[in-house]
């Protein structure tokens, strides 16, 4: 079920008139801001609506009550004990479906959502917020050096829990073990802990291991109709 009140975004033009046109007409805005789409169309991201906030604070919810490696299940619907039917399950409780009906021939999931949120247009780099999901590569040689979005093979998925004043994320998923918090900082995407020894990007099983901020791909705006 989608949510009633569409995040509602806007192309930055060079007309400042559009953008304050735009920026009067969502009296509820309180700040913006600035993301990239893998286009490089670069866009005004208004603050979210109250009933937004509401379902990301319930993926949140249920992606954490979910750590104690329970079957996931929401809203009488069980998913699949992997890392797909975990963060699906958290959507799917705040009335968020990540996948597109029905699939192509041969299509897996992953594969699916990332059409789904290719052709919707949710797929963005910038600054994320906590609800956002998080997209990561299989660590081969050929999605390593992808740019087209048609050429990348997802090896992982996360839901981004919150963001430290560094920049680290905490993200939410299921691995292989079970569901686990990890972390991530794209900014210094190799760098595993800073000289201080604080973690900023744990070391991530895809196949083998590598930090998680070089497998990053981009971030998902589920929101984005």
């Amino acid at each position: 079920m989608k949510s009633p009140l569409p995040n509602v975004r806007s192309f930055v033009v060079c007309s400042v008139f559009l953008v304050a046109l735009a920026a009067c007409s969502h009296p509820h805005v309180a700040q913006h801001h600035l993301r990239t789409h893998p286009s490089e169309v670069q866009f005004l991201d208004f603050a979210p609506s109250k009933d937004e906030l509401v379902q990301r604070k319930q993926v949140i919810k249920k992606a954490v009550t979910q750590l104690d490696g329970r079957v996931p299940a929401a809203e009488g619907h069980r998913f699949e004990s992997n890392p797909l039917g975990y963060i699906r399950s958290a959507y799917w409780s705040a009335g968020v479906e990540l996948l597109t009906k029905p699939a192509t021939p041969g299509e897996r999931g992953l594969q699916n959502l990332l059409r789904s949120a290719t052709e919707k247009r949710q797929i963005f780099h910038g600054t994320p917020r906590p609800g956002d999901l998080v997209l990561f590569k299989k660590p081969t040689a050929k999605a390593r050096a992808g740019s087209d979005m048609t050429e990348i093979e997802l090896g992982h998925i996360a839901i981004v829990e919150n963001i430290l004043n560094d920049g680290t994320l905490e993200l939410v998923a299921r691995f292989r073990r079970g569901p686990a918090r990890f972390k991530l900082n794209v900014q210094r995407a190799s760098t595993v802990k800073t000289d201080n020894g604080v973690f900023i990007n744990d070391v991530v099983e895809v196949g083998d291991t590598y930090p998680a901020g070089e497998l990053f791909h981009a971030f998902v705006d589920p929101w984005v109709r």
